[in-house]
């Protein structure tokens, strides 16, 4: 047996599910299916979260060849223009493909080889991940900054991405453009990808009738409409769209019964919301197929407390849902 593709480029992605380019990047910029980008090697910052203090915070620099998955507002972005400039995090989806890992001031807490070498991002509830990968700005041209200053700098400016400028270790603004990142920050539309397990299903479902795919459901059911809360989210989650939809077309219902109606909608083979078939569900738990086409579960309470939390917003928000 031949070895399997990983990935796959958008042309490539069309001919194997037999639809248009057009297609796919409709779908991409609607939300529907998630792209990623491919990168040579380039040189990185590998980044973890700060609960206490609220920031991002860097652990050494790696080189990186491989995917990475990138904000959904980042794929719009790139789609709109053809070309983007990254400066934020983005998720390694192959982590070992990286090299040349290095400590360097002022990074207080080195991450090992062998830790970086056991990144598992998927494997986490609502997509938390423990690493992240920011662009190594390839030239900074204040030239009297000290390298810690600079990499002090950098990460002030990750955390601030979106102010004009960025407060420099001396307390001084220092303006964005002050900042290089074309050579390791830069993709194009052409840097796109599909991986082979979105490929794969998306084939299957065009197996059955592609008109019946997206927009409408098998049961002739419209589409249930928009995602706020998914897409309020730093990264979209299929996951999370699946309950947002469940909860918009059911309407204001307790969790068990809610439960019960995701249960049935798989078992009948209805997909109105699991529309990729991505989901297997329990007792008291789920299973879903995550982007990297590893096994992610979900508890019953987990589930509960995300259809709370999307009530919360809804009403906060005075969205209209079904009043069934």
């Amino acid at each position: 047996m031949m070895p399997q593709r990983d990935y796959h480029t958008i042309q490539e992605s069309a001919i194997q599910i037999g639809c248009s380019e057009a297609d796919i990047y409709h779908w991409i910029s609607t939300n529907q299916i998630e792209a990623v980008v491919y990168t040579d090697q380039r040189q990185f910052i590998a980044t973890t979260w700060n609960d206490e203090k609220e920031i991002w915070e860097g652990n050494g620099t790696v080189y990186y060849r491989g995917l990475l998955s990138v904000d959904s507002s980042w794929i719009k972005h790139l789609l709109d223009h053809k070309e983007i400039i990254l400066i934020t995090q983005a998720i390694p989806l192959e982590p070992n493909e990286y090299n040349d890992y290095s400590f360097q001031c002022p990074f207080k807490e080195e991450i090992l080889p062998e830790e970086i070498s056991a990144w598992e991002p998927y494997k986490f509830d609502d997509i938390v991940e423990v690493i992240q990968l920011s662009p190594f700005p390839a030239q900074i041209r204040n030239k009297y900054s000290s390298i810690s200053d600079n990499l002090n700098n950098v990460l002030a400016l990750i955390n601030s991405k979106y102010s004009e400028t960025v407060r420099n270790t001396d307390e001084t603004d220092i303006p964005k453009y002050d900042f290089n990142y074309d050579f390791n920050g830069s993709y194009v539309i052409d840097d796109l990808r599909l991986t082979n397990v979105i490929v794969e299903r998306l084939a299957k479902l065009a197996d059955k009738d592609s008109s019946e795919v997206f927009g409408t459901t098998k049961t002739g059911k419209a589409d249930l409409g928009p995602l706020p809360w998914s897409e309020s989210k730093s990264k979209f989650s299929e996951i999370n769209a699946i309950i947002e939809r469940l909860f918009r077309d059911q309407g204001n219902k307790q969790c068990k019964t809610l439960w019960r109606e995701l249960e049935k909608d798989i078992s009948d083979e209805l997909f109105r919301y699991d529309i990729h078939e991505i989901v297997t569900i329990g007792l008291d738990s789920l299973e879903w197929k995550n982007l990297s086409g590893n096994l992610s579960e979900m508890k019953y309470k987990t589930f509960c407390n995300k259809i709370s939390a999307i009530r919360r917003f809804y009403l906060l928000k005075d969205l209209l849902i079904n009043k069934q």
